[in-house]
């Protein structure tokens, strides 16, 4: 019968797919018998000193940072000598030679001897352009700038007890993402206050009633604000970062609109470096060389310009700051930053009577 034909069928099926009645159990640790067990799980932690001197664990690491790209590429493992413990009674097998394995859990643990610059920066926005430079010269460029770190690869005995084995010690740039110093100089911007200069000319519109025509006028801005500013520092990570403002230049803007002709903007230089005040009020101070009276283009001197016909006048001082970004002492060099006055708006008109008797 087709039914009874059917049962040497059932019985291979049967055989085929039993259980075998015993397996080897895998070794401590992951893998079998000839096979490697996988790296032991974990982050890279980061052993960090804080401007105060104390010591920060950090496990966020972002891409890009020697911290992650330790063995070679990004998140790649660490070896460190682990020992079993075959028979789980919580102690290390004796006389055993230890396996290498590999860990994903890099440890790094901060040997610097000093990251904070120990210059008074308060002080310093004080200084003269020269005593600056002075403190400058002390440190170097950011490219200078590192911390040290002891690498150990952190692993997990067959006991369960953890294990820190030094690899070797490495130096991270201070331009390491992990910083985040160049990427947060936005945080540091937000921190510089200029004082917007003040602007005056000589002759004095308030003597004469407006600037003469083919009077040299002598522009000039108040000495307090020809000055280098600190901002105040922000903490990177124990990296003190601050901006230090040095002004370079000076010059003014000049729109003259004539009475009778075409408006017009010139640039009128003055100063082209960095000029010690001489403790006057306004600076540049005036040039008692310069005459009288000249017609436009007679005289070529800095900070002077010389109305050419009756019109109305509007003047901004410029000051050209060089910029530094200086992290704990080092110094990398920024775009120039230029800051200008509020407007001042004069007539230009002919010198009619000047009455020059006190009195």
């Amino acid at each position: 019968m087709r039914v009874t034909a059917a049962r040497p069928l059932l019985l291979a099926l049967v055989f085929c797919c039993a259980v075998p009645a015993h397996i080897d159990a895998a070794p401590p640790g992951g893998g079998g018998p000839g096979i490697d067990p996988p790296p032991q799980p974990g982050p890279i932690t980061v052993h960090h000193r804080n401007r105060s001197g104390g010591v920060s664990a950090t496990t966020s690491i972002p891409y890009g940072s020697s911290f992650r790209t330790q063995g070679g590429s990004d998140r790649s493992p660490c070896p460190f000598r682990y020992l079993p413990d075959a028979d789980g009674d919580g102690e290390l097998d004796s006389g055993v030679e230890p396996e290498v394995r590999d860990s994903m859990r890099w440890t790094f643990r901060e040997t610097t001897d000093r990251v904070i610059e120990d210059v008074d920066w308060d002080a310093a926005a004080g200084m003269s352009g020269v005593d600056v430079e002075e403190v400058f010269a002390t440190y170097g460029p950011v490219d200078d700038a590192f911390r040290r770190f002891d690498v150990y690869c952190t692993g997990q005995h067959g006991n369960g007890f953890e294990t820190n084995q030094l690899l070797n010690s490495v130096q991270v740039s201070v331009r390491d993402p992990f910083w985040g110093v160049f990427a947060g100089i936005a945080r540091v911007w937000a921190g510089v206050q200029l004082d917007r200069p003040s602007l005056s000319t000589i002759p004095s519109s308030d003597v004469f009633g407006g600037l003469p025509v083919n009077m040299p006028t002598s522009l000039q801005i108040g000495a307090d604000h020809w000055a280098v500013y600190a901002s105040p520092s922000v903490d990177f990570r124990g990296w003190s970062a601050r901006l230090v403002l040095t002004p370079a230049a000076l010059d003014f803007i000049v729109g003259f609109e004539p009475d009778d002709g075409s408006a017009l903007t010139l640039t009128v230089p003055c100063f082209g470096d960095f000029a010690e005040p001489d403790g006057a009020e306004a600076i540049p101070a005036r040039d008692d060389s310069i005459p009288d009276f000249a017609e436009p283009g007679q005289l070529d001197e800095p900070c002077v310009w010389i109305p050419p016909e009756p019109g109305d006048v509007t003047i901004r001082a410029r000051i050209t700051y060089r910029v530094r970004y200086v992290v704990s002492g080092f110094v990398e060099d920024q775009p120039p930053y230029e800051w200008e006055s509020d407007p001042l708006t004069v007539r230009a008109d002919e010198l009619r009577a000047v009455n020059t008797r006190p009195g």
